[in-house]
């Protein structure tokens, strides 16, 4: 009578073989991660360009941050001074070309980088957005706020990144809206928040977040500040770039338009 002897695997060579599974899964894991990131990053872009493009009639500012000082990209006159702390970074852009600013946060005197218009624009509506990348976990700020046109009144809005819980919060002179709109360290997240007159609306790369109502209490613009609040202080700590400012309220619908599920192949002309 014959005995059938099967071999089993060895310890050695299940240990190898899980080992090249989980080498596997790493390697797969890191390109899912990665396309994913271009692809919110993608978002943003399509959103920016489609503010810049939408809303140019009603255009306050927009500007690439391209250059040292930089230019007001629609041509209305803005002029840009720029205050110790905010440096071009040549190398760190979402777009992968062009430059981005550096800016240092901080308190008093923050770095920052203020747009004066030629004349105070008035709004009833607005949409506020840039491109922001907080580079320190311990040290958040304002970065970008609408100013007043005299130095005793009260600024139009301002955006902070809020370090201790890493959501995005806007404020105007008496009151401030705390959304749940988380922004990562280290990662560009496209950012933008629009008052419509009855409540501001919050948008992360290109999608709709929330919307929390609310008033503003002043309708005066006279300059934008960039990288802190609009008196200089308690900065933002990290990079921006693509910087739009607009008389005029971004309807949650026409990003919809765009970015609905089942439409990927939506252009920009194709929604205008």
């Amino acid at each position: 009578m014959k005995t059938s002897h099967q071999k089993g695997f060895t310890l050695i060579e299940l240990l190898v073989v899980i080992s090249i599974i989980g080498l596997l899964s790493s390697v797969v894991l890191a390109s899912l991660n990665t396309a994913r990131d271009k692809g919110r990053i993608a978002a943003g872009q399509k959103f920016s360009s489609y503010n810049y493009r939408s809303l140019g009639a009603d255009a306050v500012m927009h500007t690439s941050l391209d250059s040292n000082p930089p230019t007001d990209q629609l041509g209305n006159g803005a002029t840009f001074s720029i205050a110790a702390g905010a440096t071009l970074a040549t190398s760190d852009t979402p777009l992968k070309a062009g430059s981005s600013f550096l800016f240092s946060g901080g308190g008093s005197g923050s770095g920052n980088v203020t747009a004066t218009l030629p004349r105070a624009i008035t709004v009833d509506k607005f949409t506020a957005s840039a491109w922001i990348k907080p580079t320190d976990a311990t040290d958040g700020g304002w970065f970008l706020s609408g100013a007043p046109t005299s130095s005793g009144a009260n600024r139009v809005f301002s955006i902070l990144w809020n370090v201790s819980t890493g959501l995005i919060t806007t404020a105007n002179a008496v009151t401030t809206y705390n959304s749940t709109v988380t922004v990562p360290v280290g990662k560009w997240t496209h950012i933008a928040i629009t008052w419509d007159g009855s409540g501001y609306s919050f948008y992360k790369d290109g999608k709709f977040m929330e919307k929390i109502l609310g008033a503003m209490t002043n309708y005066d613009i006279g300059s934008i500040i960039i990288g802190s609040f609009f008196t200089g202080w308690d900065g933002f700590k990290g990079n921006i770039d693509e910087v739009g400012v607009y008389a005029s309220a971004l309807a949650q619908g026409e990003i919809e338009q765009i970015y609905a599920a089942g439409l990927p192949a939506h252009t920009l002309v194709d929604a205008q």
